[in-house]
């Protein structure tokens, strides 16, 4: 309804008052031509409405319009029923691409115990990104498929480190060449030099 301010009230009782309509006083106009000047008195004020908060479609938690497309739902939305898509829920569910998926696809959990960490958190429209601990690395070769860490292989002795492990790949070893050796078992160590000692000095050189 229209809020009429206490003032405006006031006045449209005063001018059909008998009282207040006396020969010198504003009020002793015609009533009709008061009401006319009332009204156009009310138009310039605001009137006090209560628009309900309509919202024409679902909202995922990252701002995302779950509206479909061509039957489709966007990334971060699943189909809620045959003409309609639903928000999936944050930091739990997801879904990366237009689909027609019945629900939200959980997020990966980045499990220490498989040696995994987070590298990249879960949201509506993005899956959890983990990659592997220290000496650890992905057995496929998918940065978002690392579903199993390994342990970086360690050189066995007579072979060193030709390239060190990463997240994604194992290590790379060499037999030493000759003149070069290796006597530890390592994940990170290369061949090494022989060492000699010099015939004039008795102290040991690099050959």
């Amino acid at each position: 309804m229209l809020g009429f301010p206490a003032l405006h009230v006031k006045l449209f009782c005063r001018v059909f008052n008998p009282k207040e309509r006396t020969r010198n006083s504003p009020f002793s106009m015609a009533p009709q031509m008061f009401l006319l000047l009332m009204l156009l008195f009310l138009c310039d004020t605001p009137a006090i409405l209560t628009t309900p908060n309509v919202q024409t479609s679902s909202t995922s938690s990252d701002s995302t319009e779950c509206v479909q497309k061509r039957g489709k739902c966007p990334p971060g939305c699943f189909l809620k029923n045959k003409n309609s898509c639903g928000p999936c829920t944050p930091n739990k569910t997801y879904t990366e691409y237009l689909n027609t998926l019945s629900e939200c696809l959980m997020c990966p959990i980045c499990d220490s115990v498989n040696r995994k960490t987070l590298q990249r958190i879960c949201r509506t429209f993005r899956k959890t990104r983990c990659t592997c601990q220290a000496g650890w690395f992905c057995s496929k070769d998918n940065i978002d498929l690392c579903e199993q860490c390994e342990q970086h292989t360690a050189c066995p002795l007579g072979e060193g480190v030709k390239e060190k492990g990463t997240s994604l790949k194992d290590t790379t070893c060499e037999i030493c060449p000759e003149n070069y050796f290796s006597d530890v078992i390592s994940a990170n160590d290369t061949c090494q030099p022989h060492k000699r000692k010099s015939p004039t000095t008795n102290n040991a050189f690099v050959q």
